[in-house]
């Protein structure tokens, strides 16, 4: 289990991080590629370690297996992730994701905007609370009076 800690995912890791550091764009896509890849197998083969576990025959095949795929699917000369990618992930997967994400897209910039705005008014909030009672009035009166009649006019 060991080796297959290091080479699917620790290795990685360590190549991910250095292919965002650098300049180009396609060692990004390929690492990507491994990582979509990595989550369509581990995903669902995660009860075969518990199996793994508890039969020792199957503890030998099941690692060696895992190592070895890991293994093809990270070296260059057999882009076993992109394959992996353009036959599994690619046609099963985007027909699902992409509706997905649209909706996803919206939703998370409402949200990014809803906590703006409560982190502005809050802000805001905390700064009224020290003005004097005479501050306070003419702000409020401002704001709810005065601001609302020039912002129609304009």
């Amino acid at each position: 289990p060991l080796g297959v800690i290091i080479i699917g995912t620790v290795f990685p890791i360590y190549e991910s991080i250095r292919a965002v550091c650098t300049p180009g764009g396609e060692d990004d896509k390929s690492w990507l590629m491994y990582w979509v890849a990595f989550g369509c197998v581990e995903f669902p083969t995660a009860f075969m370690d518990d199996l793994a576990e508890d039969h020792q025959n199957v503890y030998a095949g099941w690692y060696s297996f895992e190592f070895f795929f890991f293994l093809w699917l990270l070296l260059p000369w057999t882009d076993g992730a992109c394959i992996m990618y353009d036959f599994i992930g690619k046609p099963l997967f985007a027909p699902l994701i992409k509706p997905l994400a649209k909706k996803c897209d919206s939703f998370m910039a409402g949200l990014v905007s809803a906590v703006m705005s409560a982190s502005h008014l809050w802000f805001l909030w905390g700064i009224f609370l020290f003005f004097p009672p005479t501050w306070k009035r003419f702000l409020t009166v401002a704001v709810g009076v005065v601001y609302p009649m020039m912002a129609s006019l304009v």
